[in-house]
């Protein structure tokens, strides 16, 4: 071993240079680490990119309608019942569902189906809550009528605004759906469990045959139930539930669509992110909404926490704050407007329990 002396100290060549060996290892493993970590970010970004491609493709099967280019009327002020403003609550999402009897999405048809979901993180929960088709309402620009007057002369828009005018409801976005929509997404997922009552076999089944005949569907008795208890529908069998008014009352017949509606959020957790997707083509082409990109983006960033929440079914008027009237020739619901928006807001931004059902 070779000695150096210098300055009365003895310096061990071999020493040092055993000292610089590990120096050059760190630096080849910090390259390895740089590499590997170079990797990992470029497969993040192809991930990302990979996503917002098939994001990008699936909102354009969408017919998206722009908040910016709806109209609501040719007169679109109207005098608020209540006196509150509006509440804003920036965590709070209010999506507005409409069912409608058109046959294609570029017809207007009529609402048969008007309900808000309301999502809560604050709380939670899901709030299901349907607005009563034939309550009488001041339509901007269009006088005095039933709620679903509303939609037919000014669509979603003006249906929004109406709302927000007797309810002070925010609603952020709206969806709509046909029926042909409506029977198809539910087939997506392979149908809806429904407990069919004995009474409300024959007429489901007289609304299954009623549907075979405007979509022309042969034989007629296609897709008729045999019996009743608790099974699963298909979609045009829970579509045939969800019309069932003749039974008993309009009331009940709202009852009836929430209940499919919570079952297709049931069976739609069941099925998965990839089931869904096989079926999007399909579905998406006939839904119309006015929801944004990056707003349909934060949702869907935010899915699988909304899944967790509680499903709660909510209706409007409440029993005990309307009666029914005859107006214009038509009977119509004329409602407490302030006790039921005061209880919409309680399920809305509270814990109010879920109402019995009829």
């Amino acid at each position: 071993m070779n000695e150096i002396k210098h300055d009365d100290k003895i310096f061990n060549s071999q020493k040092v240079y055993e000292d610089e060996k590990p120096q050059k290892k760190r630096k080849k493993g910090k390259k390895a680490l740089i590499i590997v970590l170079s990797c990992l970010l470029a497969l993040v970004l192809l991930g990302t990119a990979a996503f917002y491609i098939m994001f990008d493709y699936y909102y354009n099967k969408l017919n998206i309608v722009p908040q910016s280019t709806q109209n609501l009327s040719t007169n679109p002020s109207a005098t608020p019942l209540v006196d509150d403003e509006v509440p804003e609550k920036d965590d709070v999402y209010n999506i507005l569902l409409i069912g409608t009897d058109a046959r294609t999405p570029s017809e207007t048809g009529r609402s048969d189906t008007m309900m808000l979901v309301t999502i809560n993180p604050t709380t939670k929960r899901i709030v299901i809550t349907s607005f009563m088709r034939d309550t009488y309402v001041e339509i901007p620009g269009h006088g005095s009528n039933r709620l679903n007057a509303a939609y037919n002369f000014g669509g979603a828009p003006l249906l929004k605004q109406t709302l927000k005018n007797y309810y002070s409801v925010n609603i952020d976005w709206y969806v709509k759906v046909d029926f042909t929509a409506f029977i198809q997404v539910i087939d997506a997922v392979g149908g809806v469990q429904i407990d069919v009552s004995k009474s409300e076999l024959y007429h489901l089944n007289k609304n299954v045959k009623d549907l075979n005949r405007e979509l022309g569907h042969t034989p007629i008795t296609d897709g008729l139930l045999d019996n009743y208890g608790l099974q699963t529908l298909n979609g045009k069998q829970a579509l045939g539930y969800a019309r069932i008014r003749k039974l008993d009352s309009d009331f009940v017949r709202t009852s009836r669509q929430r209940e499919v509606l919570k079952q297709l959020f049931v069976q739609g957790k069941a099925a998965g992110v990839t089931k869904l997707l096989d079926v999007a083509d399909d579905i998406l082409p006939l839904i119309t909404t006015d929801i944004g990109k990056s707003d349909l983006l934060n949702m869907m960033a935010k899915l699988g926490t909304f899944l967790t929440y509680d499903l709660v079914q909510n209706r409007v008027p409440v029993d005990g704050t309307w009666k029914y009237e005859k107006k214009k020739n038509m009977e119509v619901i004329v409602c407490d407007f302030d006790a039921n928006r005061d209880l919409l807001h309680d399920f809305m931004f509270g814990y109010a329990v879920e109402q019995p059902q009829e």
